[in-house]
């Protein structure tokens, strides 16, 4: 069983977090397949995405229909709205939450996967308070291809 994803993959901020997730997952040699949300793969927004992952990306998103079982988990990062779309019974969806006050659908989406990691503590706390327990927390990332330089700035 390999690792699958379903991510997007494009220059706004869940396609650079997809991007950075998939840079390390190559770089530690790990074997993943990816469903591509939007079907379309945009790297346009990396600073040095090596060439020789290119191959490995377009051969984990030709492979992921072909090979993936739905008794599989699943890695997705996306909104809360959509996250009751998935490719396996066990997916694990990361997303980010900005409000103070959940709608039942939200609570029902986060209820109704298997996993739900959130970037944020109150987030945790809130979705708990609502009956989740299925919550998990990491904290955000930051690389070295996704954030201006120094020297970018002062022009």
């Amino acid at each position: 069983m390999s690792l699958a994803l379903n991510v997007p993959i494009n220059s706004v901020s869940f396609g650079q977090t997809s991007s950075l997730l998939i840079r390390e997952l190559i770089k530690d040699n790990k074997e993943f397949i990816t469903f591509v949300i939007g079907n379309s793969v945009d790297l346009g927004s990396q600073t040095n995405f090596p060439q020789e992952y290119l191959g490995i990306l377009q051969k984990s998103v030709n492979s992921a229909l072909a090979t993936h079982n739905r008794s599989n988990p699943i890695f997705k990062l996306w909104h809360l709205n959509g996250g009751l779309d998935s490719f396996s019974e066990k997916q694990i969806l990361f997303s980010f939450y900005e409000l103070d006050s959940p709608t039942p659908i939200e609570v029902n989406t986060v209820k109704n996967n298997h996993k739900v990691i959130f970037s944020s503590n109150y987030t945790i706390d809130l979705f708990k308070s609502h009956g989740c327990k299925n919550l998990h927390f990491v904290p955000l990332a930051f690389d070295k291809y996704n954030f201006f330089k120094k020297e970018i700035l002062q022009r």
